[in-house]
């Protein structure tokens, strides 16, 4: 059982004592994260560990998924690009807790579902065009 310190602690244990700092994890078995949970009441707790279960991206039939498009952190929208893997964090059926996992560019994206977009978003976008600032005349 993964625990955090609240507070600075010293745990005398047979194993040998722990020197916990606020914010510290610590693994220990169920017995003793108990008993720990018991005795320092307040002063520690329980970190939950989320279960993180990752499949590939198939269509039922075992064809691949279709090329997906989203929308960056920028506002822009961006793809195409073949998701690899459905990714599931937790065990909520929230929509946060779902994940596409694709690469692009090089590196692995995971994208929640509410950003997803179509390919006509992605051609009726309007790009930022740079321009060079006016100059003062001399």
């Amino acid at each position: 059982m993964l625990i955090e310190a609240l507070y600075p602690l010293h745990i005398r244990r047979p194993g040998g004592d722990l020197h916990l700092l606020p914010g510290q994890l610590v693994e220990l078995d169920a017995k003793e994260a108990q008993r720990l949970l018991t005795k320092a009441h307040g002063k520690v707790r329980v970190i939950a560990q989320e279960e993180i279960v990752i499949e590939p991206a198939m269509k039922p039939d075992g064809n691949r998924l279709s090329p997906i498009f989203w929308e960056r952190a920028d506002g822009s929208i961006v793809g195409p690009a073949q998701p690899e893997f459905f990714a599931r964090v937790g065990c909520g059926n929230r929509e946060e807790d779902f994940w596409l996992v694709i690469q692009f560019d090089g590196q692995t994206v995971w994208i929640r579902p509410d950003k997803l977009r179509t390919e006509w978003a992605y051609d009726q976008q309007v790009l930022p065009k740079i321009i060079e600032p006016v100059k003062e005349p001399r």
